[in-house]
């Protein structure tokens, strides 16, 4: 499993998962991750790091915006 499909994984199962200040990667809700996927964050932490970066850009530039009908 890579990191585009670690992060699709987590976020199915109901994680939010995103970049913190520090260079870390934030997962919510925390006490529920399970140790393979702690485990699995720390061996793609680069990749995830800069898949994280490279989507947020795309979902902060339509914040704020109300969808049209």
């Amino acid at each position: 499993m890579g990191a585009p499909d670690l992060l699709q994984h987590l976020r199915e199962a109901g994680f939010t998962v995103a970049p913190d200040d520090g260079g870390g990667i934030r997962v919510a809700p925390s006490a529920s991750l399970a140790g393979a996927h702690r485990q699995a964050i720390r061996h793609h932490r680069a990749e995830l790091l800069a898949l994280l970066r490279e989507l947020r850009p795309t979902l902060i530039a339509g914040a704020g915006r109300t969808p049209t009908p």
